[in-house]
């Protein structure tokens, strides 16, 4: 199934494009949402269109090895390229931005050594 092809159908029957989402965000107070925008150019509109964003977050379950989840996170980050090839909004993964998971938790990140060469967090 492709979906950007399903959203463009959608609105190529509709009078007025795309249905404005975001409209009613401020009755969004879960502070897991946000707003955003979708770039004219993406499905053919006359502007920008606001809406509402949603973080995307990569869940492990408990117990779960916690080299195996930095293995995963240094792959997302080394692949970054690749994975913006699939989909562009992978350009926008940052380290900063993926360290905002509030209110879940991150799996802690393993001791190891620092640049200086003492032991500290590592980066998650």
């Amino acid at each position: 199934m492709n979906v950007a092809k399903l959203v463009t159908g959608l609105s190529a029957w509709q009078a007025d494009g795309l249905a404005c989402v975001a409209c009613g965000a401020g009755y969004l107070r879960v502070r897991v949402y946000g707003q955003g925008t979708i770039p004219a150019a993406t499905y053919g509109q006359p502007a920008d269109m606001p809406t509402v964003m949603v973080p995307n977050l990569l869940l492990v379950r408990e117990g779960f090895p916690v080299g195996n989840a930095c293995g995963i996170t240094k792959l997302i980050f080394d692949q970054k390229a690749e994975l913006a090839s699939v989909h562009p909004s992978a350009k926008e993964i940052t380290r900063e931005i993926a360290s905002r998971t509030d209110p879940v938790p991150r799996t802690p990140a393993p001791a190891r050594p620092s640049a200086d060469g003492r032991r500290g967090a590592g980066v998650s």
